[in-house]
């Protein structure tokens, strides 16, 4: 075997400490021991085999800066995705684009590749094939690198042999192919996208971006540059996709973009049909749209070639005609300072797309088919109807198309004086010294304030900033330039197609058709000076590693420290800095073969009024909190969702206790059937400190197994595992009843229930907001605040009560006067009269914070998506979904129009979400594989019947939009199998 061969041996089953000395299931490259703190980088070089999987996830848990993942030449399938937090200087690479495959085909896991809070990480010459959601997710990332690398769906790929030429089978694929999101100095060249069902690059809610020489084809949409600030699409291709080239700027976003720049790129051929989900903002692209810009500011257009589109060469239009109803008072629907010149239009607009009834969203009537307004409907329904947009220009440009459509709509003065204030209420056309996560200018140059998640929402609509005294919009600056474009048409096509045509329609009302179209080009020229032209270049910067930086333990050293477990005790030079490889090591428990019972030192037993669900799992909660130098212990520090001890940007959400260096976490999940326990896995959170001060939380998963000498042993599994688990017992508490009144009882069997990967912990447990690492969750005061047995005390007592009395936490009153979460399960838990509608409401809120709110936050790993889900904010309004049109949904926009349809649970995104089971699809992505039935059956009578009396009823405007015509025969989510009897 070559020396720089990594091969991951079986350790963590060593019987004696002396053959426990390796931190990580892997050896150094090249062989011997790692020395101590040792900064020399290391290759994992990793070929395909029975152990790549394993391998690989060591590898991407392991690697230290100035590391390289290699991967020789071959294909390599995953039944789970490779994630990467927070890490520097890291590069991951094959033997060549199309020489090193990675198959996703039968994960689990949402995302192919994902990487998230990084810096400077370089992935280069492979290809990432059919993830189920994602094929190469970076998130919340900086200085990253993207090089030959081909990302999609083997299905669309005519150079693989599961290539579809019916396409039958495409809008099954994955959402985005590249998918740099809420990211900062990107580069993305010499890459290829294949088949995405939303855009094969997607660069979105992101600063500082370059796309150069690459080729997209046989997706939705080819390039799309969303929200996006500073970036550049140059010398790429895409063609035979629905749309081509992408600009859009969307409400709801983390940031709103501007300063882009499009040149040098080829957009020919996009002509497919449609195949994205029906609630995708991508559904709206007409097949045959060469480039579109959606309400985006300040894009130059320049030496591009667009050429045999058959509907549109380019397209640019407001926001109105998607949803002129949208409320949203910091969103802007107009795009300004547009300037298109010195392009190549030919052979555009030849046959443009006919309508496809079968895609609207107006459900018809009497006489009137599916597809077409019916006396239900509103004229909005069309606005989903992609292919309709061609026909209205057709009906009022006199049945011809054009290389270049605007739909001539300008914004006009509104009565709003109020500039937008930052969080510290600062107006943002004025200094603040403290807003320094702020990724542009508070106000562009012209006067524009750039608002970002974390400014409130403003109190009205403000665009005094566009117009002159006299009320008349500012131009050059925001107005629209079409200069020095050059037009050729076939000899065929020429009679039946314009250069250019304003189609004069601000929205999708009928009665704006009966507007004339107009073919002069606007010449509000130049929108920009030239002198002001390099601020809309991006910034690449980079990251050059330095091994010193991250330096890994010996493996002397961890032997010694793992070997000092002495009974009855905490290990803690262990717990501070190694990573052991049997659970035993670190003392937690009086028993080693019993993570059920007995914590030593100032362990504590905890339990949560609304727990993750977790497949049926059973569960066990220990706490464990140091000594301080005195011998007492270290107590955790009181904050809750309005307290937190030092506030930020981003609000407290998710605040748990603050808890000191030396905190350990430990759950266990078991099975239950009868009088029989199966004790799978343990998992740790263990708070740390680097020598240079940073605190960082480190998720260790350790799986149970019973040794030669019949001894129960829990081994650390850095790579995860599965195991078929059974289940059969009653709800432990009595509480929790059926609509009958009785005790619940669950039963049934899960055929693979998945024992995350060290990585997987940090999709969860992570945010802008908390400490680095994988920091808990579940503690936060709301959640504590109840009852539990311990072993010391008479009787039942509050858990942050028992925690005062033992010196653990200081409270700021009694538990009654905290803040309480309802239990989701258990009728009246909420203070209400049971099953009354503030119950259902209060227990609902409780299930969407506890199982999704950790990533759905405006620090989370789901901000982007703009879908806030915590319990306490009233009334709700978009954030938290009510009349919310999905944003990176992917597949799951099928389901609805929106996230929370009052009134309609059937219709709504969310709680068929919850229902799925379908990796893509499913919320919450991990940690689950069948429903949860009570779950579903609660969130549904909440949408059908409760949510319309918290809505906002700013936000409560769904009325304004149908729902897709195909479901009106839909049912709300349900079971096909209930679990409890």
């Amino acid at each position: 075997m070559d020396k720089t061969t990594i091969r991951f041996g079986a350790v963590l089953l060593a019987a004696t400490l002396a053959l426990a000395g390796c931190s990580r299931s892997s050896p150094v490259s090249g062989g011997g021991s790692t020395p101590a703190g040792s900064a020399k980088p290391r290759t994992f070089r990793i070929c395909p085999g029975p152990d790549a999987q394993k391998e690989s996830l060591i590898a991407f848990f392991d690697a230290h800066e100035g590391d390289t993942i290699e991967y020789c030449a071959g294909q390599f399938d995953f039944d789970t995705g490779l994630i990467m937090t927070g890490k520097k200087g890291i590069t991951i690479k094959g033997a060549g684009r199309e020489k090193t495959i990675l198959s996703f085909k039968d994960s689990s896991a949402q995302d192919g590749v994902n990487i998230n809070q990084v810096e400077g990480i370089t992935v280069q010459d492979l290809t990432i094939y059919d993830a189920p959601g994602n094929g190469l997710r970076i998130f919340r990332s900086k200085y990253i690198t993207i090089r030959g690398v081909k990302v999609g769906w083997s299905n669309a790929d005519p150079a693989s042999p599961n290539y579809d030429a019916s396409r039958e089978s495409w809008p099954d694929n994955g959402a985005y192919a590249f998918y740099p999101v809420v990211s900062q100095h990107i580069l993305i060249e010499d890459s290829v996208s294949i088949g995405s069902s939303d855009a094969g690059v997607y660069v979105g809610q992101s600063s500082d971006i370059l796309v150069r020489r690459t080729e997209a084809f046989h997706n939705v949409a080819g390039f799309e540059f969303e929200n996006t600030y500073r970036a550049e699409f140059v010398d790429n291709i895409a063609h035979d996709n629905v749309g081509g080239f992408l600009v859009f700027d969307l409400p709801g976003r983390v940031q709103f973009g501007e300063k882009n720049l499009v040149h040098r790129n080829k957009s020919y051929s996009n002509n497919l049909p449609q195949f994205a989900p029906h609630g995708a903002i991508v559904a709206v692209i007409p097949p045959g749209t060469g480039m579109l810009v959606a309400a985006a500011d300040q894009v130059e257009f320049y030496d591009n070639e667009i050429y045999d589109n058959k509907t549109i060469g380019l397209a640019i239009v407001n926001y109105g005609l998607a949803d002129a109803g949208e409320p949203a008072t910091n969103y802007d629907f107009f795009p300004e300072g547009i300037h298109i010149y010195n392009n190549k239009f030919r052979n555009n607009g030849y046959a443009p797309a006919l309508p496809d009834l079968s895609r609207s969203n107006c459900k018809g009537g009497p006489g009137i088919p599916a597809g077409l307004p019916g006396p239900g409907d509103s004229p909005d329904c069309l606005a989903d109807n992609a292919t309709l947009l061609p026909a209205i220009i057709l009906v009022k440009n006199l049945g011809k198309s054009a290389h270049i459509v605007w739909d001539g709509a300008e914004d006009t003065p509104n009565d709003c004086t109020k500039v937008p204030v930052d969080a510290d209420g600062i107006p943002l056309n004025q200094p603040n010294p403290h807003d320094t996560a702020r990724g542009e200018a508070r106000t562009d140059e012209r006067g524009r304030p750039n608002l970002y998640q974390y400014d409130p929402i403003p109190e009205c609509k403000y665009n005094a900033w566009k117009f002159n005294e006299a009320g008349a919009l500012k131009k050059p600056a925001n107005g629209m330039c079409i200069e020095n474009n050059q037009f050729e048409n076939t000899q065929l096509s020429g009679l039946l197609v314009d250069d250019f045509v304003n189609f004069k329609m601000r929205t999708a009302d009928f009665g704006e058709i009966l507007m004339s179209a107009v073919r002069t080009q606007p010449k509000d020229c130049p929108t920009v000076a030239p002198s002001l032209l390099p601020r809309y270049v991006p910034i690449l910067g980079s990251y050059k590693p330095n091994p010193a930086n991250d330096p890994r333990p010996s493996d002397a050293a961890v032997t010694a420290a793992c070997g000092k477990a002495q009974s009855g005790k905490l290990n803690m030079e262990a717990v501070l800095k190694y990573n052991c490889p049997r659970l035993e090591q670190y003392g937690l428990f009086a028993d080693p073969q019993d993570p059920t019972a007995g914590p030593n030192g100032n362990g504590m037993p905890f339990t949560l009024n609304t727990i993750l669900f977790s497949d049926y799992a059973s569960k066990y909660r220990f706490m464990f909190l140091p000594d301080d130098s005195g011998g007492r212990p270290q107590k955790a520090i009181y904050q809750d969702h309005g307290n937190c001890e030092t506030l930020n940007i981003y609000s407290c959400y998710t605040q748990t206790l603050k808890f000191p260096v030396g905190t350990v976490f430990a759950k266990t999940f078991s099975f239950k059937s009868g009088e029989q326990e199966d004790v799978v896995e343990t998992r740790l959170l263990i708070k740390r400190q680097k020598p240079d001060g940073t605190v960082y939380w480190v998720g260790l998963p350790y799986l149970w197994t019973t040794g030669s000498d019949g001894r129960r042993v829990a081994v650390l599994k850095i790579e995860g595992d599965t195991k078929a688990v059974s289940y059969d017992y009653d709800d432990p508490d009595p509480g929790a009843v059926t609509a009958a009144g009785e005790r619940r009882h669950y039963t049934g069997s899960v055929e693979k229930y998945a024992i995350p990967n060290a990585g997987a912990c940090l999709v969860c447990h992570s945010g802008d907001d908390l400490e680095a690492g994988s920091p808990p969750i579940g503690p936060k005061v709301r959640n504590l605040n109840r009852d539990n047995v311990f072993p010391d005390v008479a009787g039942p007592m509050n858990q942050l009560a028992y925690m005062k009395m033992k010196g653990y936490l200081d409270l700021p009153g009694e538990p009654a006067s905290l803040e309480k979460m309802a239990r989701f399960d258990v009728p009246g838990s909420s203070g209400a009269t049971a099953d009354s509608p503030e119950d259902i409401h209060q227990r609902a809120r409780a299930y969407l914070e506890v199982n999704c709110m950790h990533c759905h936050n405006p620090a989370g790993n789901a901000q982007n998506s703009g879908l806030h889900l915590e319990s306490f904010t009233e009334p709700m309004g978009q954030g938290n979904g009510v009349c919310k049109v999905p944003i990176a949904a992917g597949k799951a926009a099928d389901f609805g129009t929106y996230d929370i349809q009052p009134g309609s649970a059937a219709e709504s995104i969310l709680p068929n979400r919850v229902a799925s089971t379908q990796a893509g699809s499913k919320m919450p992505p991990l940690a689950r594989s069948v429903m949860q039935v009570e779950a579903v059956d609660l969130l549904n009578r909440w949408v059908n019947g409760v949510v319309a009396g918290h809505a906002d009823p700013e936000a409560n405007y769904c009325g304004s939009r149908a729902a897709p015509a195909s479901a009106t025969s839909k049912q709300a989510p349900k079971a096909q199998k209930a679990p409890f009897g």
